[in-house]
């Protein structure tokens, strides 16, 4: 399993294998935090029609996602110090999961605002302990190699962001795109009530 074992948190505990696995694990899970704020602002329209919601809401459901994004970062890297960063990051797929699901369900604003708020504080604890793992799992030389790699990779996530959300919000509506890029969560029916409007901020 990916998250299982993963280099005690020492580098001398990490092997080559092992040392793969933390930089694959680490770049989805950032990769996925970055991907998410991108698909929703191309999900926005169709959120906003299906949802009545006003533009003070589609401010809300934006930013229920940065401003706990911004506040926590800092509070999971120290925290992933003290408990250790394998736990925070495991416990941030967890939790971005739920809010994933919580998101997915959404009958109204209110409840995706607090999926998105869930999120938010779920991407905070990958971004911050996604980089310490790999700086943890790749000592002395190969650090700079491993880094670079990671950072190489994890921009492709807003690169590669719109295409996936749009192809979700056309296929199985918004609720797959905010689910994240595998869309796995089942979507509730799909209302067809004619083109989205555009919206103006």
């Amino acid at each position: 399993m990916l998250l299982r074992n993963w280099a005690d948190e020492t580098p001398a505990a990490a092997g080559e294998g092992r040392r793969g696995a933390v930089l694959a694990a680490a770049v989805l899970g950032t990769a996925l935090a970055y991907m998410s704020d991108d698909m929703l602002n191309l999900a926005i329209p169709s959120v906003a029609y299906d949802l009545h919601a006003d533009t003070s809401a589609v401010q809300w459901i934006l930013n229920a996602y940065y401003i706990p994004l911004v506040a926590f970062v800092l509070v999971a890297g120290s925290l992933g110090d003290v408990v250790g960063h394998r736990r925070v990051f495991t416990a941030g797929l967890l939790l971005f999961g739920s809010g994933a699901v919580l998101c997915a369900a959404a009958p109204d604003v209110a409840l995706l605002i607090a999926g998105r708020a869930l999120q938010g504080v779920a991407a905070a604890m990958l971004l911050a302990a996604g980089l310490a793992l790999v700086t943890i799992a790749n000592p002395g030389e190969r650090r700079d190699r491993a880094v670079g790699r990671f950072v190489a990779a994890t921009a492709a996530g807003p690169a590669l962001g719109p295409f996936i959300s749009g192809a979700l919000v056309d296929w199985p509506a918004w609720r797959g795109a905010l689910t994240g890029p595998p869309g796995v969560v089942p979507r509730g029916p799909r209302v067809t009530r004619g083109p989205p409007p555009t919206l103006m901020f």
